[in-house]
């Protein structure tokens, strides 16, 4: 710790054989066209997705290189003397024109080719429009729009969003990222997915993952280094030393993901297809955001989520959620259901071109699902049993006839006949791999094969590649459908291995990751607990609840505390168990945090019945803290400093370092609502030090925020810089950008209030800029600093234009004492216009917080300055009164003597014109 930190006193392309020769004697040139000649039938981008070399820019032109493009410079067009480059136009329906071609079937032809056609999308012609209609409004600029698709398993809610983006995607209306989810958990579940599909930084370590992600995000035009360490922190977190950016909530990483979509979507619309989102809490809190705060922004993209109803429907934070989504005038909820006789029976004929009678029977057994239908054939193609008659193909003589009942018997056949051809082991290498969610992800598949000293085959990926059990993309190897990895672990389940592989991934997962990088803890919890071992996850579980509230969302924190207790109940633990009240106390935290008040005292009052025993010592203070903080968020100020008082005194018995920290910051708000501004200082100088004994730099960055503003409204405003500048440099090395942000905003203040405008408005807009970018809500506090700032230096025109763009937004968002502030500011521009009525009543409001809750604000007392200045220009002495006296008796609680006098010769001066412009404080 430096002295200074210390607390102060306050693919080939296949071209010719003379092609590749002549590649190996010169470098090949990345920047040159692709060769077509070769294959004059296949489209363009096919070819490029061969070439090793084709590193594509985003929009789809080949890369340059840094040399080639300065030795072609004196060649190239001056782009800002070129018409602007416009997307394809976007065709008016997705059906393309003239008559339907004909399918043609494999008769003739191996029927090996089968697992290599895409299967025909029957029917869903309404569904189709309203997703297509859905893209064009994002491509016409009505901004942001979700699609929900939902239905039973294999109905073809993937197959309808595939079908999107490939058709999207092949008329050049969209550009398309994907990502999907497991019920585990994945290191490319979700939104880390779709950013490392789109920015391929897969099984990269962390030196190569910057390198990869510095040049992506500088493709993208941007050139600040923190959006490449910020990704970096998203796909792989916990960086150390200063390659990193932290990211602080959920709103910060979603904000994150929505930046990387928006640049995807410069030229065209995006699309954003999230697959199985039944267990995926956060991508739909995603979509809601994107709804919800583009701040008027129409950005184009078309989010689609995909969910399964079964699975759902056991799932309630994520069912809620979806519900509450799809009641957004911008979602679209498309609910399928099963194929119509007919087109089901077209969907099995046109699969293979089966012999009719044949048809109706595999139609009949699949009963309307698509998902069913297709695997049935391909194990028909599988295993032989196809012949080609008169009339399309027929069951071979001699071949079984029997039809499984349901897709997992299907299945279990095929990988029945998969295991009799590769080595012994097989089955339980693929159980390792099924209950991982996604096999072959980053390693993991494997590690969890060392990890139970069991092999993984390659004999065996073949065939089940062959068999298009697995599928390759880009991100590895996974199951064909989420189905077939539940008849894997069905089978395990039934043969009795399956707990043993559940207990074998939660070691490998601990011994590949530790428990300290972010959803790990989750992970391991969720095997351990399907391993059977319930307690051993129950501290898991608890963990990775912490994590989520911090970084995920309350749903998330929620769900995992719901099944952590459901183990509680499996294991009939007691009521006054005490691992039962270390989930009420993390509950009563996080409702706490959601300003669910009523709930968090009930949870936090189950707790503080048990203070006497000393089984519930360690849980104890943090219920005590929860009913101090309901206290302070509702402004009983004396109340809540004597509660956070008696929670330090029981974390300081429990040893909870953190607790008490948490504590002393608490008791320093609530004496500096109050105005007591030399004991908030002294609190914060004993919080500071205790952080400073732990290192940890972001909470001593906090520590010093709060003491500056101490400083600043003490009339210390050198000291008030110093602290800041002090702020800034931990902030930056603890990569805390939110922390770093409000520093900034500070500074802001500071430079304002010394009458330095200019040097205010600067920091208030790196601070903005900051704040905009990790979509923290804070941005609108800096948003009304500088309509403050322009008020100060007389620009009120500016000031209210900047406030009346804010008040709807503080509104909603339910920020009394900032509202209050956009008040003052209108009262001032009403009273400068002679608007008395309406400068009445904002003034009213200005001093509402004050009135209501006792709030001592200096902010409060410089507009009510202001207001008095501007109406004593314009000659209403009596309210230029009024004013000055609101503003003298908040100087006064804030022990501000020189203030106070300022404000009295003012008053002293009524009846004379004053300098709008006041003196430096």
């Amino acid at each position: 710790m430096d002295d200074e930190d210390a607390f102060p006193p306050i693919g080939d392309t296949n071209a010719s054989q003379q092609r590749r020769r002549s590649s190996a004697a010169e470098p090949a040139d990345e920047g040159a066209p692709i060769d077509t000649t070769i294959a004059p039938n296949v489209p363009w981008t096919e070819l490029a997705a061969m070439s090793p070399k084709g590193m594509m820019t985003l929009t789809g032109r080949a890369k340059l290189d840094e040399k080639r493009r300065k030795e072609r410079a004196s060649e190239l067009a001056d782009q800002s003397k070129l018409a602007p480059r416009l997307p394809p136009p976007m065709p008016p329906t997705w059906r393309r024109p003239g008559p339907r071609a004909p399918s043609r079937h494999l008769h003739g032809a191996g029927l090996g080719l089968y697992g290599l056609r895409q299967i025909p999308l029957i029917d869903r012609d309404a569904e189709r429009d309203r997703v297509w209609d859905t893209l064009r409004s994002v491509r016409d600029g009505d901004g942001a729009h979700v699609v929900i698709l939902r239905g039973p398993t294999g109905i073809g809610k993937s197959r309808l969003a595939e079908w999107l983006v490939e058709r999207a995607v092949e008329v050049g209306a969209a550009l398309a990222v994907r990502a999907g989810h497991g019920p585990g958990g994945g290191p490319l579940d979700g939104l880390p997915g779709l950013i490392a599909l789109n920015a391929r930084t897969l099984g990269l370590k962390r030196r190569e993952l910057l390198k990869r992600l510095f040049e992506v995000v500088r493709r993208q035009g941007i050139e600040d280094a923190d959006e490449a360490l910020a990704l970096a922190e998203l796909l792989q977190p916990g960086g150390d030393g200063d390659d990193r950016v932290r990211l602080g909530n959920a709103r910060e990483r979603h904000a994150l993901v929505l930046r990387y979509l928006e640049r995807l979507a410069v030229d065209r619309p995006a699309v954003a297809w999230l697959d199985d989102v039944q267990w995926g809490a956060d991508a739909i809190a995603f979509a809601r955001m994107v709804l919800d705060d583009l701040g008027g922004r129409h950005v184009p993209l078309l989010v689609v989520l995909s969910a399964n109803d079964e699975e759902i429907a056991a799932r309630p934070i994520e069912a809620e959620a979806l519900e509450e989504l799809a009641r957004h005038s911008a979602a679209v909820t498309i609910r399928l259901p099963n194929l119509p006789d007919r087109d089901h029976l077209a969907l099995v004929e046109e699969l293979l071109g089966l012999e009719p009678g044949f048809a109706a029977q595999v139609a009949i057994r699949t009963a309307g699902n698509p998902l069913f239908a297709v695997t049935l054939v391909g194990d028909f193609v599988m295993r032989g049993a196809l012949e080609l008659t008169r009339d399309g193909f027929a069951l071979r003589r001699g071949a079984k006839a029997d039809l499984p009942d349901d897709l997992h018997g299907v299945w279990d056949e095929r990988l029945a006949r998969v295991f009799e051809r590769t080595p012994p082991g097989s089955r339980r290498a693929l159980e390792l791999g099924a209950v991982l969610g996604s096999a072959g992800d980053d390693g993991e598949w494997q590690a969890a094969c060392d990890e139970a000293g069991v092999d993984l085959p390659l004999k065996l990926i073949d065939e089940l590649l062959v068999s298009r059990l697995l599928v390759p993309d880009e991100g590895g190897l996974h199951f064909a459908h989420a189905m077939l990895r539940e008849s894997v672990q069905r089978k395990a389940a039934e043969e009795g291995r399956l707990a043993a592989c559940h207990l074998n991934a939660a070691r490998m997962l601990e011994k590949r990751y530790g428990l300290g990088r972010r959803g790990i803890a989750a992970r391991v919890g969720r095997h351990l607990a399907l391993g059977g071992a319930l307690e051993e996850a129950l501290p898991q579980l608890l963990a990775a609840a912490d994590e989520a509230a911090r970084t995920l969302g309350y749903p998330q924190a929620h769900a995992l505390l719901g099944e952590r207790e459901a183990l509680l109940d499996k294991l009939a633990l007691a009521e006054d168990d005490p691992r039962r009240a270390e989930g009420w106390a993390l509950k009563a935290s996080v409702l706490a945090d959601e300003g669910r008040y009523d709930e968090a005292l009930m949870w936090a009052g189950l707790i503080e019945q048990y203070e006497a025993n000393l089984r519930f010592e360690h849980v104890l203070p943090i219920a005590l803290r929860v009913s101090a903080l309901v206290a302070l968020r509702q402004t009983r100020w004396d109340e809540a400093s004597g509660r956070y008082a008696i929670a330090r005194d029981a974390a300081e018995r429990a040893g909870d370092r953190g607790c008490v920290i948490e504590c002393l910051n608490g008791i320093a708000d609530a004496e500096y609502y109050q105005g007591r501004l030399a004991r908030a200082g002294d609190v914060l100088a004993e919080a500071f030090a205790l952080c400073q004994q732990g290192g940890d730099e972001a909470a001593m960055a906090f520590c010093l925020w709060n003491s500056a503003y101490v400083a600043l409204w003490s009339g210390n405003v050198e000291q008030a810089r110093e602290l800041l500048l002090r702020q800034q440099k931990l902030a930056r090395r603890a990569g805390h950008r939110s922390m770093i942000a409000n520093g900034r905003n500070a500074l802001g203040d500071v430079e304002r209030l010394s009458g330095h405008y200019d040097e205010a408005d600067k920091h208030y807009e790196e601070a903005l800029k900051l704040l905009q970018a990790i979509g923290s809500g804070k941005r609108r506090v800096v948003r009304a600093n500088l309509a403050v700032n322009a008020l100060s230096r007389g620009r009120l025109e500016r000031a209210r234009q900047l406030v009346e763009e804010l008040l709807p937004e503080v509104e909603k968002s339910g920020e009394a004492v900032l509202g209050s502030l956009c008040h003052g500011v209108l009262a001032a521009s009403c009273a400068h216009e002679r608007a008395w009525p309406e400068c009445d009543r904002h003034f009213e409001e200005l001093l509402r917080p004050r009135r209501e809750s006792g709030l001592v604000d200096g902010e409060n007392a410089v507009l009510a300055e202001i207001v008095g200045d501007h109406a004593r220009a314009q000659g209403d002495d009596e309210r230029a009164s009024v004013a000055y006296q609101a503003a003298a008796e908040i100087w006064q609680a804030l022990g501000r003597r020189d203030r106070v006098a300022s404000v009295e010769k003012a008053l002293g001066t009524l009846g004379t014109r004053p300098v709008l412009r006041r003196p430096k404080r």
